[in-house]
């Protein structure tokens, strides 16, 4: 696991609403500079440790609260990421539309995160019913199961497959394939809603081999 730590800062930050027709407001922030990094030798990207944090917590001193404490937008806010994961935009005070799925929180002073919790998993024509709890985390690349969920998951999608496993050597992962098609993924939400898992495969390729791998099992 990677870690970081270092000084809270406290600078100005300015916003223009979408429209672009209103004047810039300021307002002062704290976010977080990184001065010790220590990068997860175990990760993809083992080598980009975090270089700071900007606060986007439940708790008083992120930016959202800040924001809705001076005034200045709703103590709420949306992400939205491009399809290469490098570019995006938050909007703060963003409430929404009317007709979107929505979760509760489950909020706890041990565990203060934007917790949820899942009540059904459907793969394909297979439904589970498992109750369990689930972290929205913008800072988190891939998704990560706890059993039994991961699988129930895992299992399930891969009886539905009709592919073989790839057995390329290099492939140390244990759900890999040469995909075309594949059964789909969503969850029930608390309350009803669903989650649909839009995309779900991460292409890897091997010199001229491509490669879809969709779970990667980890032994504790």
């Amino acid at each position: 696991m990677s870690s970081s730590s270092g000084i809270l800062v406290e600078d100005v930050l300015n916003l223009i609403t979408d429209d672009d027709k209103s004047k810039s407001v300021e307002s002062k922030i704290v976010f977080g500079c990184a001065e010790d990094l220590t990068p997860d030798p175990s990760s993809p990207t083992g080598n980009l440790p975090p270089n700071g944090l900007l606060g986007l917590g439940i708790d008083n001193l992120s930016v959202p609260s800040t924001l809705a404490r001076n005034g200045l937008v709703p103590d709420s806010f949306s992400m939205c990421f491009g399809p290469d994961l490098e570019n995006g935009r938050i909007t703060f005070g963003d409430t929404g539309n009317s007709d979107q799925k929505e979760a509760p929180f489950t909020i706890e002073p041990s565990n203060p995160f934007y917790n949820i919790n899942i009540s059904q998993i459907t793969v394909g024509s297979n439904v589970s019913e498992l109750e369990f709890s689930a972290v929205f985390d913008s800072g988190t690349t891939y998704t990560l199961l706890n059993d039994p969920a991961y699988t129930i998951i895992s299992t399930s999608f891969d009886s539905q497959v009709k592919e073989n496993r790839s057995n390329y050597q290099n492939a140390n992962f244990e759900y890999c394939y040469h995909l075309s098609n594949f059964p789909k993924v969503n969850l029930t939400l608390k309350g009803g809603d669903e989650y649909f898992v839009t995309d779900p495969l991460v292409q890897l390729n091997f010199q001229e081999i491509i490669i879809k791998l969709y779970f990667c099992g980890n032994s504790p």
